[in-house]
């Protein structure tokens, strides 16, 4: 991989994993406290009694038979890895999706790999291409290990605007593309993907975050994986499957593309939380409990748009758990507002100030919502 800077990649793997903050990094010229800005930093526990749709977290809970497979394997958490645990699930996650199990890493959670894979594939010299407004972690990683970001707005329909990406550098190290996209909850089409896929170098990636994959299912980039394309998947457990406290994601890709993120050895993929794994195995063995969960999300996703759309107040057309929502006025007073009520809603992105993340929460909870706007407009 070519590369301008003289920082090992162990140096530059040297990172606290978490998807929210990182504490210390000592790479190049960058030594000490080095804090994450897109949370603040700071440890946050919500007051109780809030209504929660601000960290596009499942309004329900993990699935019954996860719970259970997690709850059963604790008295046997003396061993690292009871039963062969962890081989099952590579083999699960390795028969849905169609893929060699080598082409399957699993990881706790998927802020680890991605913070990985920005560090061995973008360099001083390499840079990192993304959409804007995308997730911040990885340009706030590569900003901050010295990669040069190109940030790229979105299309008029919400889409990456993926010939603007490429354009942007042609020999960029990593193209991100969240898809659905956070914060926004749209839609890039396959073809579109498969269009960078056909222009990126051979020493290039296409960084693809499905962590919201779940919820539009059709979209899935993993086709270009089976054709031994240059691209790694991101996926997740916390977002359909309820398992955002469990801290369990994986990777897929080409063995030769993921041994440059696991320059230590496999132990950090290797020793993981059991009741995380067997969980996870278990939700992926419950297909037709995802897909409803998908619809009923879908259900009251549009139900929320109805009632926007009566008060003439403007969304992004998304397909996932969320979506920006354009208050007109700056979103940061708005985010306050709704706190005095009862309301944690998300972030407003700087390219967005005027507009708010909203999580999909239950029925309920977004009928409160739609009441909690109806009160402010009327104070």
């Amino acid at each position: 991989m070519p590369s301008g800077d003289t920082t090992s990649l162990e140096e530059r793997l040297s990172l606290a994993h978490s998807r929210r903050t990182f504490s210390k990094i000592i790479a190049g010229g960058i030594t000490g406290a080095i804090i994450a800005s897109q949370a603040g930093a700071k440890a946050f526990s919500p007051p109780t009694g809030m209504v929660r749709i601000d960290g596009n977290e499942s309004p329900t809970g993990p699935l019954p038979e996860a719970v259970k497979a997690a709850a059963d394997i604790l008295s046997r958490m003396n061993r690292y890895e009871p039963s062969n645990e962890r081989s099952l699930l590579v083999d699960t996650i390795a028969q849905t999706e169609r893929l060699p199990a080598d082409h399957v890493i699993p990881w706790p959670g998927s802020s680890d790999p991605l913070y990985r894979i920005i560090m061995a594939y973008t360099s001083h010299s390499r840079s990192l291409v993304c959409a804007d407004p995308v997730f911040e972690a990885a340009p706030n990683l590569a900003m901050t290990i010295n990669t040069k970001v190109m940030k790229v707005p979105l299309t008029p329909a919400y889409a990456h605007d993926v010939k603007a990406m490429y354009a942007a550098d042609p020999g960029a190290g990593v193209y991100y593309l969240c898809n659905p996209n956070n914060p926004t909850g749209t839609l890039t089409s396959i073809a579109d993907i498969e269009w960078l896929l056909d222009k990126i170098p051979a020493d290039s990636i296409l960084l693809l975050d499905e962590a919201y994959i779940h919820y539009a299912a059709e979209a899935t980039g993993v086709k270009f994986v089976r054709e031994g394309r240059n691209l790694i998947i991101l996926r997740t457990f916390s977002k359909i499957f309820g398992m955002a406290g469990m801290r369990m994601g994986m990777t897929l890709g080409r063995p030769d593309l993921t041994k440059p993120i696991l320059p230590f050895g496999t132990s950090s993929t290797n020793f993981l939380p059991m009741p995380a794994v067997v969980a996870a195995t278990a939700s992926l063995m419950q297909p037709a409990a995802i897909a409803a969960r998908s619809r009923a999300n879908a259900t009251t996703r549009q139900d929320v748009f109805a009632q926007l759309d009566r008060r003439g107040l403007k969304y992004t057309p998304a397909a996932a758990n969320h979506f920006l929502l354009d208050w007109g006025r700056p979103a940061q007073e708005m985010r306050a507002m709704m706190k005095t009520r009862g309301f944690l809603i998300g972030r407003s992105w700087p390219s967005h100030p005027n507009c708010s993340r909203v999580s999909i929460g239950s029925d309920e909870e977004m009928e409160a919502f739609i009441k909690a706007i109806d009160a402010m407009r009327s104070a």
